[in-house]
């Protein structure tokens, strides 16, 4: 199964303290990961713990890495686009092919 950011990329990587994960209306904020515990932080800024292998299940069940809005200039009018799918359409008509 592959984990999704956001942005629509795929996530690469490993899990790392001030990372954000969104799951429907919740959001856990890493505070710690050590060997096989991970500390984390709720909206309402409770922090609980839990094991690695219960925080993948949960990451592997939907969650998405909070990126933010990735934006980029369209090379035709030097708009501000911000790049939601496969292919993004500028106001101007520009096509804008991003490739994960």
């Amino acid at each position: 199964m592959t984990v999704i950011c956001t942005d629509g990329t795929k996530f690469v990587g490993g899990f790392k303290p001030g990372q954000t994960w969104i799951k429907g209306s919740f959001k856990r904020t890493l505070m710690d990961v050590s060997n096989d515990r991970v500390k984390y932080s709720l909206v309402n800024k409770k922090e609980r713990e839990t094991s690695l292998d219960c925080f993948v299940n949960w990451v592997f069940s939907g969650a998405k890495l909070d990126v933010g809005k990735r934006v980029v200039l369209c090379s035709n009018c030097q708009r501000d686009m911000e790049i939601k799918d496969h292919i993004n359409r500028c106001e101007c008509g520009m096509r804008v092919k991003i490739l994960h």
